[in-house]
């Protein structure tokens, strides 16, 4: 969610890469991302592209938050 938070728009390949998961890891987890509402993905071309629901950021943001202070 950090990085989706801090991208804005990240692509499929590049989200998995960076969170060092498989491709199939990753379709799995956004789905369920996507079914609460959380992300959304668009396709561009070939390649998906997640961002945050916007719907729910302000939540987001609060969970960012409250993770980064308990580091």
């Amino acid at each position: 969610m950090a990085i989706l938070h801090d991208d804005e728009s990240t692509s499929h390949g590049k989200l998995a890469q960076r969170l060092n998961i498989s491709s199939q890891a990753l379709t799995w987890h956004m789905k369920q991302l996507k079914e609460g509402s959380l992300v959304t993905g668009r396709a561009d071309g070939a390649t998906i592209k997640y961002s945050l629901d916007e719907t729910h950021l302000d939540t987001i943001e609060q969970c960012i938050k409250l993770t980064a202070n308990s580091r």
